[in-house]
């Protein structure tokens, strides 16, 4: 190319390029990719942590009986976790003395199960819930399908009401229960339903003969209710409304302590769900009884047994007081329901002097230390029977466990 040649068709470049507009600036981007309004992006590592009930203990201006509670709970929840076995059953019982491992009946497996499942869900704890999951599967290995129905379990345990009313109850409280668990929890409740009368009174001896037993009917009323509120059908409140008339009669003819401990949550919960009179009325009437039960300064023979209740035989409180206690729990927060200011004050006084007692039955690290190190593990969490029966106890231990997270719930742990 000559440079005549070259420099028209440079000329003719410059001119092209001068000809063309000035760009635009950059514009700003849409509100998305897509043009579509913008919404926030979640990053995986940043997604919102479930809040759990025992969360709100974590902040200031938590009363110190609640605090108690808190500790107390976890270390009996501790040493339940720490005591269950490859094959998901729980130690029993533990004596120190002996250095040896005690049986118990399976239905202090059941109740085990019932209290872990129910600090799984009040502490959201990934670990509790495994083992009270692991506990819930062993033991419906001790049932079996009813072969005249199968739309019922049976126990193949001792004390088949106690022990089917204990594992349902502890499937419908698990976080979150798997489907097929809860179609169990039902059999074992329609199973609890083929034991009623029609007067109202669970036929609770296994062999069908004999008296009603008011703390096996308890806690058949308290698995009832447990699974209406899961689902509710009419004939679950029923039950549990013909049981009030029957028991309430009984408990005017012979009181008992562990009756009341054991019908007072069920009792208290119709009363909430249905605004039953008649249910309000026998759940203060016991409450009330069990108040006058406990022992005070001035009536105690022993100063180690003020908060506790006497007993339905003999004159030593025990651990039992702790299903008093949880029955309390379920009073107050029914004070707060009705509303009655006057016994709400009543019980949240009786409940703290009946944890107070019940938690002189758990070992801690101070009153282990005269233990040898290797054992301590075995004992601190636990609770043992009574003040004069040192041996550790899982049913114990749950009693307690159960007593202090119903308090918490309860409305009763909150400042005044």
């Amino acid at each position: 190319m000559t440079r005549p040649v070259a420099l028209v068709v440079a000329l003719a470049v410059v001119s092209a390029l001068i000809a063309q507009p000035p760009p635009k600036p950059p514009a700003l981007l849409p509100p998305s990719v897509s043009g579509k309004p913008y919404e926030p992006v979640t990053p995986a590592g940043g997604v919102t942590a479930k809040v759990n009930p025992i969360d709100r203990f974590h902040t200031p201006g938590q009363t110190p009986d609640a605090l108690a509670a808190v500790a107390s709970a976890k270390e009996a929840g501790g040493w339940l976790v720490r005591m269950s076995k490859a094959d998901g059953r729980f130690v029993a019982a533990f004596d120190a003395t002996l250095q040896r491992e005690l049986p118990d009946a399976e239905h202090a497996q059941a109740v085990a199960c019932l209290a872990l499942a129910r600090m799984a869900r009040f502490t959201g704890d990934e670990r509790v819930t495994a083992v009270a999951s692991q506990a819930v599967l062993t033991l419906l290995t001790f049932t079996k399908s009813d072969p005249a129905d199968a739309s019922r379990r049976v126990p193949t345990t001792a004390n088949k009401v106690g022990f089917a009313a204990a594992l349902a109850t502890a499937i419908y409280d698990l976080p979150n229960p798997d489907a097929k668990l809860v179609a169990e929890a039902d059999k074992l409740c329609r199973f609890l339903y083929s034991r009623l009368r029609e007067n109202g009174s669970v036929v609770t001896a296994d062999d069908g003969k004999g008296e009603s037993n008011p703390v096996a009917a308890g806690e058949c009323f308290q698995a009832l209710m447990a699974a209406d509120r899961v689902k509710t059908e009419a004939w679950k409140r029923e039950a549990v409304e013909r049981g009030v008339g029957f028991y309430r009669t009984a408990f005017q003819a012979a009181k008992s302590a562990d009756g009341c401990g054991a019908l007072l949550p069920a009792v208290c919960d119709l009363a909430v769900r249905t605004k039953s009179d008649a249910a309000t009325r026998f759940a203060f009437e016991m409450a009330d009884w069990v108040c006058d039960q406990q022992y005070t300064p001035a009536d105690a023979r022993n100063l180690r047994w003020v908060g506790g209740v006497r007993p339905t035989a003999g004159s030593e409180p025990t651990a039992h007081t702790c299903e008093c206690v949880e029955g309390l729990a379920a009073a107050a927060a029914l004070c707060t329901q009705v509303p009655d200011a006057d016994r709400f004050a009543k019980y949240r006084k009786a409940i703290g002097a009946g944890l107070g007692f019940a938690r002189s039955l758990q070992f801690s690290e101070t009153t282990t230390q005269h233990f040898e190190r290797s054992y301590r593990t075995m004992l601190v969490g636990g609770v043992h029977r009574s003040p004069a029966d040192g041996v550790v106890r899982a049913e114990a231990t749950a009693r307690l466990l159960a007593a202090e997270v119903r308090y918490l719930e309860s409305g009763a742990e909150r400042a005044e």
